[in-house]
C-alpha cells in the first residue's frame, strides 16, 4: 500500500526540483518491487556539501531550491506535506540544484 501511495503521488508531480519518477520493475515471483529515478553523481546534499568547499552563495541556492521544491508541494491541489525532508533525501543534480526525492512518508492533505 505504501508503495502505491509513493507511486501515484510522484507520477503526478512536474517540478524541477522534484526528483522525476522514471517508472518501476516489479518482481511478482518474488514480490518485490522498486521505483526507478534517474541517477544524480552528486548523491545527496550531505555527501555534496562535505565533498568540498562550498561557500555560501552555494549553499544558500541549494537552500532555494528547497523551498521551491516545498513550495510547489504545498501549493498543489491537494497539497502534499513530504513528511521526512532531510538531506539525505535531497540530491544534487549534475547542474548542481537540489532535488527532492523519497516520498515513501509523503501525504496529500485535501483539507490543507
Amino acid at each position: 500500500k505504501a508503495f502505491v501511495n509513493e507511486l501515484s503521488l510522484m507520477a503526478e508531480l512536474s517540478h524541477p526540483n522534484i526528483v522525476k519518477l522514471i517508472g518501476f520493475v516489479e518482481d511478482m515471483e518474488k514480490g518485490d518491487a522498486w521505483i526507478v529515478l534517474p541517477w544524480e553523481a552528486n548523491g545527496n546534499v550531505r555527501r555534496f556539501l562535505q565533498s568540498g568547499e562550498w561557500d555560501i552563495p552555494e549553499r544558500l541556492s541549494l537552500i532555494e531550491d528547497v523551498v521551491t521544491g516545498v513550495e510547489y508541494l504545498h501549493t498543489r491541489q491537494p497539497s502534499i506535506c513530504h513528511g521526512d525532508l532531510k538531506s539525505l533525501n535531497i540530491l544534487v543534480n549534475s547542474s548542481y540544484h537540489a532535488m527532492i526525492t523519497d516520498f515513501g512518508s509523503a501525504r496529500s492533505k485535501p483539507d490543507a
